[in-house]
């Protein structure tokens, strides 16, 4: 009996640590795993914080190219919006309005004379791909395209597309001209003091177009239609310009004490 019990109790101390042994190796080996799997976890959070770092580095690099960008598009437009005035103030007919009058209409059509100015400049005198500036010099518009936000890309893009058309009609000097002047003669500005002086001055220069359409061209009929088409689309084009220029002054993206800035507050105080 002694024996068997002795027997009995040696066979379960043998299993006993058998099942301890075993215990221990599983128990060494989660710990092992554990270890792994808390390393893998801390690569994975290391890697997850530097893909997030890079992807920050990348998108402030991005923003402050686009507003290295943005700064040489506000120094461009307030270069040319200076001389688009200085043209209006001396040309035939506007000097003879009240300065009031001055005022109301290049408040409401700025940035219509704004993109005309850029795309007459790109069909007269632009290589393709670039803008001669105000300096004389070739302005890379495919390095803008690069270096900009959505919008500035597509409205680089639609303006394209406008110069292209323009330049297949071999718009000249005259027409953009006649053009620069309908613009700014717009009767259906509110509040104008001399509203038929100036509804009279579009006539007469809507007339000249058409006068000159017919003798410059075979297709004239067709010419002077195309022209108040683009000019249209001109108008839209500018809608979109003007209102991405006022998203960026809004956001204190602007230059303060320019004419440009000055443009668009007034904007801003009409709204």
């Amino acid at each position: 009996m002694a024996s068997s019990l002795a027997r009995a109790v040696r066979d379960f101390s043998k299993e006993l640590f058998k099942t301890t042994k075993h215990i221990s190796v599983w128990k060494t080996s989660s710990a092992k795993l554990i270890q792994v799997k808390e390393k893998d976890a801390l690569f994975a959070d290391f890697r997850s914080a530097l893909m997030l770092e890079c992807g920050w580095k990348q998108e402030q690099a991005c923003r402050h190219r686009e507003a290295n960008t943005f700064s040489s598009v506000c120094v461009m437009a307030d270069q040319l919006l200076c001389s688009i005035v200085e043209w209006a103030r001396t040309s035939i007919f506007f000097k003879e309005l009240k300065v009031s009058d001055q005022m109301r209409l290049l408040h409401s059509c700025w940035s219509e004379l704004l993109v005309l100015e850029i795309i007459s400049r790109q069909v007269l005198y632009g290589i393709d791909g670039s803008l001669l500036l105000i300096t004389g010099q070739q302005g890379e518009l495919s390095y803008v395209a690069s270096h900009a936000g959505s919008a500035l890309v597509s409205l680089n893009q639609r303006g394209t597309e406008l110069v292209e058309k323009l330049r297949m009609l071999k718009v000249d000097h005259q027409e953009f001209a006649c053009i620069r002047f309908l613009i700014l003669f717009a009767p259906d500005v509110k509040e104008l003091e001399e509203h038929h002086f100036v509804e009279s001055v579009q006539q007469q220069v809507e007339g000249a177009l058409l006068k000159y359409t017919l003798t410059s061209s075979s297709q004239s009929c067709n010419r002077f239609t195309c022209l108040q088409l683009y000019l249209s689309e001109l108008r839209s084009l500018s809608i979109l310009a003007e209102d991405y220029l006022y998203y960026k002054h809004l956001s204190g993206e602007v230059p303060c004490n320019n004419l440009l800035n000055e443009m668009l507050h007034a904007k801003c105080c009409w709204t």
